[in-house]
């Protein structure tokens, strides 16, 4: 039976769909024990990261493309190597906004229901991010920061944070009462876009630009709004900003890691 394409809108027959791309879960798998688990549900082993009937197999084709170039040109070189900078083209940028849309596409409607005061700029963001995606002519003006992780090696209080940090899949919209931005994380690769007002200058050498750039090894953000966020099991009474308080009613669309 055909459906609704959520990128294309028309009718046509619909196939399953990761929201991270498939390369990244048969790299977690084959560097990993094969499987996957839940911070909801850590006793159970999943083979693999949900699937959901969002697009048609022409919409899933033409996405695929720039998740090849990703795999090829930034995925694998920065895990395989110690790196600097690596040269990019506007093909990340267009990958990158495809993963953030998928996670926002997923569950729009739960997002917009837990989020009352954001539905405005959600529904905003997913039309700007689907047209963007459909013709690649009308630029989005999204605000997309990338962070490549790695392992720490001080000490930390927070249990599997470097599990987290290096192995993790995670797809949510964190907010405030003032602050929203859409997140998604796999591996290494954690992507920020924020959707409200913030303070860029404090985000240094994060920023991908829609076009060619330059991503640099060495890069921070200053912004103390956002570090909570990278402590998943940290109590929200641990934390000192006023940001985590709100973000611990985050909702959460997938949330695994693998055991390794």
């Amino acid at each position: 039976m055909n459906q609704k394409c959520k990128l294309c809108n028309q009718e046509k027959e619909i196939v399953q769909s990761h929201i991270v791309p498939k390369f990244v879960v048969r790299f977690l798998k084959e560097t990993g024990p094969g499987f996957f688990r839940t911070f909801e549900n850590p006793n159970i082993k999943h083979q693999d990261i949900a699937k959901l009937p969002l697009l048609c197999r022409d919409c899933e084709v033409m996405l695929s493309r720039e998740e090849d170039y990703f795999n090829r040109e930034i995925f694998h070189p920065l895990l395989k190597d110690q790196w600097t900078s690596i040269s990019y083209s506007e093909s990340l940028y267009f990958f990158l906004i495809s993963v953030l849309w998928r996670n926002l596409v997923s569950k729009f409607e739960e997002y917009k229901k837990g989020l009352k005061h954001f539905r405005e700029i959600l529904a905003r963001t997913e039309r700007a991010w689907r047209i963007y995606l459909s013709n690649r002519e009308n630029d989005p003006q999204t605000d997309v920061h990338l962070f490549i992780t790695d392992i720490l090696t001080d000490s930390i209080p927070v249990r599997r944070f470097n599990s987290y940090l290096t192995r993790a899949v995670d797809i949510t919209i964190a907010s405030s009462q003032k602050d929203c931005f859409v997140y998604t994380k796999f591996a290494r690769f954690c992507i920020f876009a924020p959707l409200t007002n913030y303070d860029h200058t404090l985000w240094v050498n994060t920023k991908v630009m829609n076009g060619k750039g330059i991503l640099s090894g060495i890069y921070v953000t200053r912004d103390s709004n956002q570090w909570p966020f990278f402590l998943p099991n940290l109590n929200p009474a641990e934390a000192n900003s006023d940001f985590f308080q709100g973000f611990s009613q985050f909702i959460s669309g997938e949330r695994l890691f693998d055991q390794t």
